[in-house]
């Protein structure tokens, strides 16, 4: 049976996206290259039973139960601050390269008008239609989801926290530590105990 591909729409709420431009470009998971990637709610998970995907969703707290079994309280907290109030989430990823070593194009994003989208920053929360394409490899396989298009319809303005703690009075530093990390910034839930600053890339 020959490979089937499938265009799906689907509307949601964007989280920790780093999908603008070059310069958002992360390291991927196995940490040999670099990826754009973002988190994605959708409104309604009807395709993903239709092409037998549901197992793709991750739940938000996850990771603030595995940090509370691990006994790292601190660590907990701030990690299901992050998650409360999210739903399920797919996580999207695009690769720099392609198979053949060639630099691929970044997200093709474009805003409510259908405009091509400028250098503005996306934060938690924004919500967009995709644009999915879902590749079923045949009997057995498991079917991949790539995002071709992002519609960014609601825009929450990516908020930077970088100088909090040197703004912060002496006494506060501390306390405001942890909260800072929760800034529209670098990394998911997951991520959390990896990020150092709030630089969104």
């Amino acid at each position: 049976m020959a490979n089937k591909s499938t265009k799906v729409f689907s509307r949601g709420t964007l989280y920790w996206p780093k999908i603008v431009g070059d310069h958002a470009l992360v390291s991927n998971y196995d940490g040999d290259g670099k990826e754009w990637t973002f988190e994605f709610e959708p409104d309604d998970t009807s395709f993903l039973k239709e092409f037998g995907l549901l197992d793709r969703l991750k739940d938000p707290l996850a990771y603030a139960e595995r940090l509370e079994k691990k006994g790292e309280t601190e660590k907990a907290e701030a990690a299901r601050s992050v998650a409360e109030g999210r739903g399920d989430y797919l996580i999207i990823r695009k690769p720099e390269l392609n198979r053949e070593g060639e630099k691929n194009l970044p997200f093709r994003i474009i805003d409510g008008n259908n405009e091509p989208w400028d250098d503005r920053l996306i934060g938690n929360g924004s919500k967009a239609d995709l644009k999915l394409n879902i590749m079923e490899w045949g009997p057995g396989k498991k079917s991949s989801i790539y995002a071709t298009a992002i519609r960014v319809t609601e825009l929450v303005p990516y908020e930077s926290d970088e100088f909090a703690g040197m703004d912060a009075p002496k006494s506060e530093t501390k306390a405001k530590k942890a909260p800072a990390k929760k800034a529209n910034a670098k990394g998911s839930a997951d991520e959390l105990d990896d990020l150092d600053d709030d630089i969104p890339f």
